[in-house]
């Protein structure tokens, strides 16, 4: 029994089975089927010498197959459960004594021992797989959110282009316009000169307006002081037709800014992001 158990322990610090992948080969000669082979050939002589070590082929059947695997620990299970039958059936049953428990019980102790270790692999292959398919998924997450930031950051920028286009580049365009005329008239005629960059100011308190309704994404100004859409693009209009004008009703080039609207159908109430 020492002996037995001093293999055993060898064992447990030489062969850590219980680290090692499931799906990782199993058997090697050494030290896994050296281990398999002392503990096998101390519990022999255990068994020649004691009847009560048949107790103990349960649990060596399933340190067989967890360390051998499923072929050849199926091997060492056969041949384990032969010794126990060969034992019952030689030594320890007696004259008129009925035999068929030291058959049986050998047989289903090594059939459970085989279905216990094979289901439980089963069952943590079948984790494992599960576990990847997770990753797998958390992965492609990952990659559709990173996709979705970027196609968003870049639905952004281009938003960003179109209102800069649509509202700084023309009152940048309409100051720069004005402050040209402007130039042009200083010692001829302060007063238009001044009025001119007055106007120019204007504009440019509206860029920055529309500035910090593009930072902040805001609605823009017109539809904040108007109640409809309709209103909204009058205002623009009128807006637009003062700020190109140089004073005289004329845009510098003798012709009449004139800046209309032209609707049909009946006005009604939009979602706010089709207004803007």
């Amino acid at each position: 029994a020492a002996v037995f158990l001093g293999v055993y322990l060898w064992g447990r610090t030489a062969v850590r089975v219980h680290e090692r992948p499931v799906a990782a080969p199993r058997g090697a000669w050494w030290p896994d089927a050296a281990w398999v082979a002392g503990l096998l050939a101390a519990w022999v002589v255990l068994l020649w010498l004691s009847p009560a070590a048949l107790w103990i082929a349960f649990g060596l059947m399933l340190l067989q197959m967890h360390v051998l695997g499923p072929h050849r620990g199926a091997v060492a299970v056969a041949l384990t459960t032969a010794v126990a039958v060969a034992d019952g059936l030689l030594v320890q049953v007696g004259p008129g004594d009925p035999w068929t428990g030291y058959v049986l019980g050998p047989l289903l102790g090594a059939g459970v021992a085989m279905d216990v270790v094979l289901g439980i692999e089963a069952f943590v292959r079948e984790s494992q797989t599960r576990q990847r398919t997770v990753d797998e998924l958390t992965r492609a997450r990952r990659h559709l959110a990173r996709a979705e930031r970027e196609r968003a950051v870049t639905d952004e920028r281009a938003r960003l282009a179109r209102d800069i286009h649509d509202t700084l580049a023309q009152s940048l365009s309409a100051i720069e316009l004005l402050l040209r005329t402007a130039e042009a008239t200083i010692g001829a005629d302060d007063d238009r000169a001044r009025d001119l960059v007055g106007q120019a100011r204007g504009a440019a308190r509206d860029g920055l307006a529309e500035a910090r309704r593009v930072v902040e994404d805001l609605t823009p100004t017109e539809l904040e002081r108007s109640t409809t859409l309709l209103a909204a693009l009058h205002a623009v209009a009128d807006r637009t037709a003062s700020s190109h004008d140089d004073g005289t009703g004329h845009d510098g080039t003798g012709r009449r800014l004139s800046v209309t609207v032209h609707t049909g159908g009946t006005a009604r109430p939009l979602p706010v992001p089709l207004e803007t």
